[in-house]
């Protein structure tokens, strides 16, 4: 439940653009038309990337004495943007610290929210909030992230907190990734799988000169990638193979190769 006392806040005028202005000024003609006694919010991304300066089109309405399912739905991303825009009076109005959503739930609800709230941290120089560092580290929270989360959408997070123009400081960024022990149970279920617990003791199957004499090739930048492709198929397909079985694959992808490339040069030989 929410505390009787209001949060502070504080209000900023915007300039909306065309095309919002022509949204939000449709959704007054309707309160106006049905008289209705209905306050309308914005609440989204919108709202974070506005007072950011940047582009958005992540709009996403809240009102406040309907039920039904679209509110229900705007919910989530209220509580988690924190923020909401006042359509009647233009301004954006800022909360404090709401006690509506639990911590746990907050997380298990869009277990992305971590790495939104890390990302966000580590580019503005914030401090995580003890009760949701607490709350992340549950393993509820942990398996949400494995389950409902997608690799792709996870991928895409990590790759703002480490590289671009948002990655203020990717090295905080990984460490509340590694305190907060958020991908051990994807990580080591990764390592489990395929047999790499040791990994770090694995050596090639083939060295250079093996490579060499069954490639019946000559030292060079050729050998340097065989060798590559050898450790990659270790890692990727098998971790407990045979030298033999690694030799055997590797004359079948470098006949494979050949063939390739001789194909494509009587194709270009016939063109010309």
């Amino acid at each position: 439940m929410a505390e009787s006392a209001s949060p502070p806040s504080s209000s900023v005028h915007i300039d909306l653009t065309r095309d919002e202005k022509e949204i939000f000024d449709l959704l007054l003609k309707v309160i106006n038309h049905f008289n209705l006694a209905t306050h309308i919010c914005v609440a989204g991304g919108w709202v974070r990337d506005t007072l950011l300066g940047l582009p958005s089109n992540d709009i996403h309405i809240a009102i406040d004495n309907m039920t039904g399912q679209q509110f229900c739905e705007c919910i989530p991303n209220l509580t988690w943007k924190n923020n909401c825009h006042k359509v009647q009076t233009r301004s954006v109005k800022t909360l404090g610290n709401s006690k509506d959503a639990h911590a746990t739930y907050f997380w298990i609800d869009d277990p992305l929210r971590v790495l939104l709230a890390i990302r966000f941290g580590a580019r503005f120089g914030f401090m995580l909030n003890e009760e949701l560092k607490n709350a992340a580290i549950d393993e509820d929270v942990r398996t949400a992230l494995v389950d409902k989360a997608s690799r792709e959408r996870i991928g895409h997070e990590i790759d703002l907190m480490i590289s671009g123009e948002q990655a203020n400081d990717p090295v905080q960024a990984v460490t509340y990734i590694a305190d907060l022990n958020l991908f051990w149970d994807r990580v080591e279920d990764a390592i489990r799988t395929p047999g790499l617990e040791k990994v770090w003791e694995m050596k090639p199957l083939v060295n250079g000169k093996g490579i060499m004499v069954v490639l019946d090739i000559k030292s060079g930048a050729v050998v340097k990638e065989w060798q590559q492709r050898v450790i990659v198929w270790q890692l990727e397909h098998n971790p407990s193979g045979t030298a033999q079985v690694c030799l055997n694959w590797m004359k079948q992808k470098f006949n494979e190769n050949k063939q390739e490339s001789s194909s494509f040069q009587l194709d270009h030989e016939e063109q010309v």
